[in-house]
């Protein structure tokens, strides 16, 4: 072979060579890169996966927060609520008591003021009790003396009456006497 031709085959030969090599190099690496890329993908789809399950499950602890915070919120708006309606009833039945105590208040002093009066009464009662004992027995005793009176005055009338009785009929005696004589 000539030598100019060593220069063209050899440098064909390592073209040709190197050909193959770069494109069964190429193949591998394009499948490699492919196979890697699928893998970065696969990496990347998998951890959008997760963040998605981790949203998800952020998403639904949230709303499962908010359901307990909104019942816990219910529960304590009851109990305010039952808190502020035991207040309400407490404040009505201490103005009820109130308006009691002032009624019973009242009705004693009332029922106070009538036992004195009446007490005053009883008192003034008794002194006029006793005032009209000491009348009934002074007017007994005045009507016992009447009845003497009228007894004695009886006696005197009847007496005037028979002095009468004597003195007319002396005087129809003397009037007899004198038509006579």
């Amino acid at each position: 072979m000539k030598k100019s031709q060593v220069y063209i085959i050899a440098p064909l030969v390592a073209l040709v060579c190197f050909v193959a090599y770069y494109l069964n190099f190429n193949a591998k690496y394009e499948r490699a890169a492919a196979e890697k890329a699928a893998t970065i993908q696969k990496a990347k789809d998998d951890a959008i996966q997760a963040q998605n399950r981790l949203r998800l499950r952020a998403v639904q602890d949230a709303l499962a927060a908010q359901e307990k915070r909104k019942a816990d919120r219910a529960a304590k708006d009851a109990a305010e609520q039952k808190k502020r309606e035991d207040r309400q009833a407490a404040y009505q039945n201490r103005d009820k008591a109130q308006i009691g105590i002032a009624k019973w208040r009242e009705r004693y002093e009332r029922l106070s003021k009538e036992a004195t009066d009446t007490k005053e009464q009883i008192a003034k009662i008794e002194r006029d009790k006793v005032t009209l004992a000491e009348q009934k027995t002074f007017l007994d005793k005045l009507a016992a003396q009447s009845e003497a009176n009228t007894k004695a005055l009886s006696t005197v009338l009847d007496k005037i009456q028979k002095a009468d009785d004597a003195q007319a009929a002396y005087a129809a005696a003397m009037a007899k006497l004198q038509k006579k004589s």
